[in-house]
């Protein structure tokens, strides 16, 4: 009697001794220390690809969403591209000068 519960208690603190899992990872978490995109409407080809075309070839139109991410995407790169040089008429005051 008296080594069962000795074993009983042996047993409640090997169980009480093991390690806690960690709590797991949130999907988004995971997907980006997978190099994918946080959720699964990130960027890519299946989200900025034309889902379809007509038979002829012809482009499907395009929705909203892709119509505004373009946008949004040209509004950043004139945001963040140099401006262009100065052209060779505005130095010479475009007096009919010719480069050649």
């Amino acid at each position: 009697m008296a080594a069962r519960r000795v074993l009983r208690i042996a047993e409640r603190r090997a169980l009480n001794a093991r390690p806690v899992p960690a709590a797991p990872q949130r999907i988004g978490q995971w997907r980006v220390s997978q190099g994918l995109a946080p959720g699964s409407s990130g960027y890519g080809p299946l989200r900025d690809r034309p889902d379809w075309s007509f038979v002829d070839g012809r482009p499907a139109p395009l929705w909203t969403g892709q119509l505004r991410r373009r946008q949004e995407n040209e509004e950043l790169a004139v945001s963040l591209a140099p401006p262009p040089p100065p052209s060779y008429r505005a130095l010479w005051g475009g007096y009919g000068v010719v480069m050649g």
